[in-house]
Formats: C-alpha cells, structure tokens, sequence
C-alpha cells in the first residue's frame, strides 16, 4: 500500500495510506485517550474520547475520531487543541451521566480536568463501550445479542417461550430465524469444524474421569473397554476447562499448547 506523509502536532511522519490516525500517533508516542478502542478488532468510535481535529493546508478543520479516522496526504492532526479539548470534555461528561462514577471513567476525567461532572453521575456499570460485544463476535464468533437464536451446541436453536416470555410477533420472529438457520446446515452437505479442539493422550490417562464431568459441552466420554476418556471432536469447544484441570496432563488443547504460546509470546518481544 503507497506511503503518505502527515503531520500529528507538528511532527511528520509516513505511514500506510488509509492506516487510522490513532495508529500513526503510536508510533510518535503521542498519547491520545481512548474507552471503546481495542488494538485486534474493527474500531468503534462510539465513546470518542479519542476526538482530535483534522486540517488540510486549505483551512478546511473538523473534529474526527482518531481510532477510525483514515490518514491521506497532506492530513495534519492536532490532538490538544481548545476544540479538541472540549469534545473530549462534552463526550465524557454525557458518559459520566448516564454512568456510575467507576474507576476508568475517573481516570479519563481526572486527565481531561473533571472535577464534577456538569451533569451529574448515573447508575449504570456499563460504560457502553461494545468491547464484549465486538470480541465474541469478531474473534469468539457468537453472542446472545448476535445470534438471538443459538445456544451453545451447535445445531441446537431456541424459539418462542423456551428462552423466556415473548409476544406472538417475537415468537414468530424467532421461529423463522431458527428454521433457517437449520436450513443452512442442512444445505451446506458438509460441516466444517474447528481445528482447536481438546485431545487426550491416551498414554497417559489414568482414567480418574474428572474431565468427563467437568466439560460443559458433554464432548468427553469414558470407554469401558480400555479405561480412558475420549473426546469428540465435533462437540469439543476448546475452552481448555479439561486440559487445565487433568491432574495427568494427558490433555493437551490443540494450537494452545505451552510451547505454541511460549513462541508467539516470544515473537512479540523478538
């Protein structure tokens, strides 16, 4: 991707074309606040608290969001400006109200100058910044709030009262959600599975049967015959609940094994 050169409180720098201004300001180590921002999923830009005011050589001037803002030629980035400052201010202050005064949310204040809020505290202890909602949907790949109709086992689909009371419209809704979502499988002919999943060596299984009551997905069953656990493939999760508590150490979690982890730690610092 071509380079293009900007400048964030005079000081220039090249970075990608279309990178975020956030990312470019990092690099200066330039510190810009932020609450909903997190480095491996998509950027939000829901609580901007990241608010800094993009130029042009032109005068044209507008308050953006740093964390989303796509860098161009010629872009130049104020980050502590009195228009700046004061967005951060009004959009903080709107949070603080509707939230209860937790921690994070007085830090911000504290560095942006709040003593008290001008229009007080509220009560909630979610700071809405979608950070739970965003990693299960980008990186676990479910959520209740995103797939309104799935349960934790695969092919399973919830409709209608079974999950709680609903209007008929609700329940409608609901049941024709479900049906497609068994149609695809059904149509799909294959079903492709995840390749981290738990495996037990078999060598080294005493057969205590301790993970078999522990897993949460029923995927570990116990054969008479040669007195160890097995896992099926299909319904294993790998949440690790069994590799974590086999005192044989005869479960190893597939791609999070100790020396899998102990080389990408190693890969960052390198």
């Amino acid at each position: 991707m071509a380079k293009v050169s900007i400048t964030i409180d005079g000081h220039p720098i090249e970075v990608e074309e279309d990178s975020f201004v956030l990312q470019a300001a990092e690099e200066l180590g330039i510190s810009i606040p932020t609450l909903c921002y997190y480095p491996h999923i998509t950027p939000y830009a829901a609580c901007r608290i990241c608010s800094v005011e993009a130029r042009d050589d032109k005068g044209w001037s507008k308050i953006v969001t740093a964390c989303n803002y796509p860098t161009w030629k010629g872009l130049q980035i104020y980050t502590d400006t009195p228009r700046v400052i004061n967005a951060r201010r009004i959009n903080l202050e709107m949070l603080m109200s509707r939230c209860a005064p937790l921690p994070v949310l007085q830090q911000l204040a504290e560095q942006a100058g709040i003593k008290e809020p001008r229009w007080g505290y509220g009560t909630d202890t979610c700071i809405k910044c979608g950070l739970c909602v965003r990693i299960c949907d980008e990186m676990v790949g479910a959520h209740p709030k995103l797939a309104p109709v799935s349960t934790t086992t695969d092919g399973v689909y919830l409709a209608g009262g079974c999950q709680g009371p609903k209007d008929i419209p609700d329940t409608v809704a609901q049941g024709s959600a479900a049906a497609g979502q068994v149609l695809k499988i059904l149509n799909q002919g294959e079903l492709f599975l995840d390749a981290a999943y738990a495996a037990i060596l078999e060598e080294y299984c005493s057969g205590c049967k301790i993970c078999n009551g522990l897993c949460p997905y029923n995927a570990i069953t116990f054969e008479d015959e040669k007195k160890i656990s097995l896992v099926n493939e299909a319904l294993c999760k790998a949440c690790g609940t069994c590799a974590a508590a086999c005192p044989s150490g005869a479960i190893i979690a597939r791609h999070f094994t100790d020396e899998q982890i102990y080389a990408q730690i190693e890969g960052i610092l390198a």
